[in-house]
């Protein structure tokens, strides 16, 4: 199953998601995702990731869930998002290696200067 967002609405400080489910018979239907701009706050979740955030809860939810129309983000789903962007910085990423640098580079040409009185 697919979803495309089709926009959103807001009052207050809830934020509604709308979106299509596209099926694999091409049948498709709307569905509202809820979400609570305070909650994220609080959980440290840009608004601009929202939507995806979204998106991966429908993809993750039962399709019964998706059926009924009306699905809300809650706490826990944030908490959990932000528990896996912490684990995500966590990751130590392997530092590169740099070449060892010769102190006879460059000796070649720098010859030392000999200086001899005609």
């Amino acid at each position: 199953m697919e979803f495309v967002l089709l926009g959103f609405d807001q009052s207050d400080s809830i934020r509604q998601f709308r979106f299509e489910s596209v099926g694999a018979d091409h049948r498709r239907s709307r569905v509202v995702v809820m979400a609570d701009l305070t909650l994220a706050r609080q959980y440290d979740i840009q608004l601009q990731s929202l939507p995806l955030l979204c998106r991966e809860l429908l993809i993750g939810s039962e399709a019964g869930t998706v059926a009924a129309g009306l699905v809300i983000l809650t706490a826990s789903h944030m908490a959990a998002s932000r528990m896996a962007a912490r684990v995500k910085s966590e990751e130590k990423k392997p530092r590169r290696v740099r070449p060892v640098i010769s102190s006879n580079v460059g000796k070649a040409w720098r010859a030392p200067l000999i200086f001899t009185p005609a």
